[in-house]
């Protein structure tokens, strides 16, 4: 009977090595990470950065409540240079196409934009949700850029800057 024992709990603990962990089995992450661009004047004077990111940001799902879910983002800054360093513009412009890729193929395609006022006031980032499509490389881009400063706070008078085209890859999801 002892080698009976024995024998079943070897059996036991050959058997619960070959069951996968849990962590394992847990879905994989979205994808995450940040990517930047940065553009500037024709004479040097002004410059405009926009920022793409793979992000997870709370949502809410009458079925599940509120959960974090994948996002992406974009972030808008415009810069004039002083005689020491850079400061923040208060107006700011832009216009993109957004896009994200996953596994080399497109998932969607969207036109962007934000504007931000003089006051510094207002969020700079626009934000929107998206749905995973399993496990992959996944690829957003913002190309077709359109950004312009305001051009030393004279109301009307708005200033190219030429950020080029951002992409960022990341696996996830």
């Amino acid at each position: 009977m002892t080698r009976l024992r024995i024998a079943g709990a070897l059996l036991s603990a050959l058997a619960l090595s070959a069951i996968p962990s849990v962590a394992g089995a847990a879905d994989p992450e979205p994808p995450s990470g940040c990517e930047s661009t940065t553009g500037y004047s024709k004479d040097g004077s002004l410059s405009g950065k926009l920022t793409i990111c793979f992000t997870e940001e709370k949502k809410y799902s009458h079925t599940k409540g509120e959960q974090m879910a994948p996002a992406v983002s974009v972030k808008g800054e415009c810069r004039r240079k002083t005689l020491l360093t850079w400061s923040e513009q208060g107006s700011c412009k832009w216009t993109g196409d957004l896009s994200m890729k996953k596994d080399g193929v497109q998932q969607w395609k969207e036109r962007w934009g934000k504007a931000t006022g003089a006051a510094h006031t207002g969020d700079r980032t626009i934000r929107g949700h998206y749905q995973c499509r399993g496990n992959g490389t996944y690829t957003l881009t913002l190309d077709n850029i359109d950004m312009k400063s305001s051009n030393g706070g004279i109301v009307g008078v708005w200033e190219p800057v030429h950020p080029e085209p951002v992409t960022l890859t990341a696996k996830g999801c």
